[in-house]
């Protein structure tokens, strides 16, 4: 019977194991302007199955920039060029991915289209990811690695992709910051710096092969798990068929 036990505890577990398309998000016809569009948080375009979220959204230190097709963002950190300037200053994107009741979900990768308005804008990249938003969980939250990377200002863009395995958040809303800053060798002149993520050309609908319909630019994959209660649940409710039947045979 504890065979049997086990064996439905690691089919619960693995039947929803398998990484898949999370969110997405497409940027091509979202205007400038409007409480849909880039100005209060680009919109969502599908979610998975059990899965919700919402509006991407902007830290508390940046401006909303305006620009048709993009989600961008002015004013960033001028005085100090590191990790820890940025989260002092605010100067971050979020998000949130959420499992429905019962569940939980783990995030495994997250990529987007990153463009800039100008030069001026930031060049080092962080994701971090924390079961709980506020600014002091994020200060110790699980981060990624420095990505170095210069947007273009023109063009399609350039892919910016964080590999987020072995994270160890699997909660039942997982949220996440992306925060930027420019390199220490570059002179504090980007309080213009504008910098976001964009429709993979400014023109034409278009996004990262081979994700949903082809046109998304901003997506999520991970995971959603059963939670330790529910697999408790589902066990003891095993458990208890398998003492019924034995009772009906004796």
């Amino acid at each position: 019977m504890k065979k049997v036990l086990a064996m439905i505890a690691v089919a619960l577990v693995a039947g929803a194991a398998n990484a898949t398309l999370l969110v997405s998000y497409n940027f091509f016809g979202a205007g400038a302007t409007g409480p849909t569009g880039p100005t209060n948080g680009a919109p969502f375009s599908t979610q998975a199955t059990g899965i919700a979220s919402n509006n991407l959204t902007r830290g508390a230190g940046l401006g909303m920039g305006l620009s048709t097709n993009r989600f961008i963002a002015t004013g960033w950190n001028t005085s100090d060029f590191t990790l820890d300037g940025a989260i002092a200053s605010n100067d971050y994107f979020q998000g949130f991915v959420a499992a429905t009741s019962g569940n939980a979900v783990n995030l495994s990768n997250l990529q987007y289209r990153a463009i800039a308005n100008n030069a001026n804008g930031p060049t080092n990249f962080v994701l971090k990811i924390s079961s709980v938003n506020t600014d002091a969980a994020f200060l110790t939250a699980w981060a990624t690695t420095t990505k170095v990377l210069q947007p273009v200002g023109t063009g399609s863009g350039l892919t910016l992709s964080f590999d987020l395995a072995g994270n160890g958040v699997t909660s039942g809303t997982v949220y996440y910051r992306i925060y930027g800053w420019r390199s220490t060798t570059v002179p504090s002149s980007n309080a213009s710096g504008i910098l976001g993520m964009t429709s993979t050309t400014v023109t034409t609908d278009g996004g990262l092969a081979g994700y949903g319909d082809g046109n998304q630019d901003f997506i999520i994959q991970g995971t959603v798990v059963p939670e330790p209660a529910t697999i408790g649940m589902l066990g003891l409710g095993a458990l208890c068929t398998l003492l019924m039947r034995r009772l009906r045979r004796s």
